[in-house]
């Protein structure tokens, strides 16, 4: 149901799974095959607070002893439902951070702020879940100082794992009009090689090599961090 333009699935009703539902087969999955871990596939686990808490309370009440991962937004938590997350077994969460900038969010509409989202990573960490986060490099209005921005949110928000992905307009959406309008596409786009870890697309400030070194500094910075290390 959010704007993000990069989204082939924007402004699309949310649907969820009967709690009950999720259980039985969770159960099933235990019982019948032993499963002790579990992904959540949910773009946004947390959509709606009182449908998680549910699933929460019963998993700790089914002591399952379950180990779970799931995905999020930073706007879509709190400190309360993060602690009860960890109780029903949460050891990751990813979050779709996608800048540093609070000028590449606006410019995306993610609606989001940076505060927002050094929040909720924050948060995260205090209940003990591990935190994921994903970006996504060469958005509209990108250049060298919202690369700066993206870079030191990462290392203020030292995350236990991140990705860092190319942008990729996906046909359809209100990015890929404007990678149209503004001439930022790739001459030779091949539809069949639209995935992040290659760059396909520009931006008035950036070229794809630039973005694609950009993805490495990015990776490098984080990963060969000392206090990551630790």
């Amino acid at each position: 149901p959010h704007s993000c333009i990069y989204c082939v699935v924007r402004r699309t009703p949310w649907r969820a799974r009967p709690v009950e539902n999720v259980m039985n087969e969770i159960t099933w999955l235990v019982q019948q095959h032993g499963v002790r871990c579990i992904l959540f596939k949910d773009e946004t686990f947390t959509m709606d607070r009182e449908r998680a808490v549910a699933l929460c309370q019963e998993l700790i009440k089914g002591n399952f002893r379950l180990r779970w991962y799931a995905s999020t937004r930073a706007d879509k938590v709190d400190a309360e439902l993060l602690a009860l997350m960890r109780r029903a077994g949460c050891r990751s969460l990813s979050f779709g951070i996608e800048s540093g900038s609070q000028t590449i969010l606006d410019n995306i509409q993610k609606g989001i702020t940076v505060e927002q989202a050094l929040k909720a990573v924050r948060m995260a960490k205090d209940a003990g879940i591990w935190v994921h986060l994903a970006f996504m490099i060469g958005l509209p209005g990108e250049n060298r100082q919202t690369l700066r921005e993206t870079e030191e949110f990462v290392m203020k928000a030292m995350p236990a794992m991140a990705q860092f992905n190319a942008t990729v307009p996906f046909p359809g959406t209100p990015l890929y009009d404007l990678a149209l309008q503004n001439h930022w596409l790739d001459d030779h786009l091949n539809y069949t090689d639209l995935q992040s870890h290659s760059s396909h697309l520009r931006t008035d400030a950036l070229t794809r090599d630039e973005i694609m070194a950009a993805r490495k500094r990015m990776y490098r910075k984080l990963y060969f961090n000392p206090r990551w290390l630790r």
